[in-house]
């Protein structure tokens, strides 16, 4: 339960980041103020960071089959090797959305990075832009559709020590 909280905070904070970073490098868009829009690039960058932790976070529910989380419960099991079971993050519905939230915000990262010396009004425009579609996409991983949702009956032996030391057993 903790890795579904931990994930849907960094899914929230990357949000609220979004935001944050589209709404100031408008204002530095319409204003042509440099300052302004370095606060909006950086606030995206923080963005991403976020999904990235957010990734790391379904991967680690992934990889601990932490069945309690209905996203982990529908794409993997026990039985599956590592590797299928790390590739199960973009098996379904939400884990694509993060997957692609994730492309973008790393690739929009590295085009504001780029276009950071260019005119400034032309990148934070350009900032704006891509905070907005990963905006809408973070906002449907937080409202819609959460790769973190919980089950409301865990399977059993789920949270027992046992299970998880089952790894290393013939269980």
């Amino acid at each position: 339960m903790l890795l579904a909280e931990l994930g849907s905070a960094f899914l929230l904070i990357g949000l609220v980041l979004l935001l944050f970073s589209g709404a100031v490098a408008l204002l530095a868009g319409r204003r042509g103020d440099a300052t302004i829009a370095r606060l909006g690039r950086r606030a995206f960058y923080a963005a991403a960071a976020a999904v990235g932790a957010a990734s790391a976070t379904l991967l680690a529910a992934l990889l601990g089959h932490d069945f309690a989380i209905a996203f982990v419960t529908e794409h993997t099991d026990r039985a599956l090797s590592p590797a299928l079971t790390a590739a199960a993050f973009y098996g379904g519905q939400e884990g694509s959305l993060l997957y692609w939230a994730l492309l973008l915000t790393l690739a929009g990262s590295a085009a504001l990075g780029a276009a950071a010396s260019t005119n400034v009004r032309l990148a934070a425009f350009a900032n704006v832009f891509l905070a907005g579609i990963a905006g809408f996409f973070l906002l449907v991983l937080v409202f819609v559709a959460s790769p973190f949702s919980l089950l409301s009956h865990a399977p059993a032996g789920t949270a027992s020590a046992s299970t998880r030391s089952c790894a290393t057993a013939a269980c």
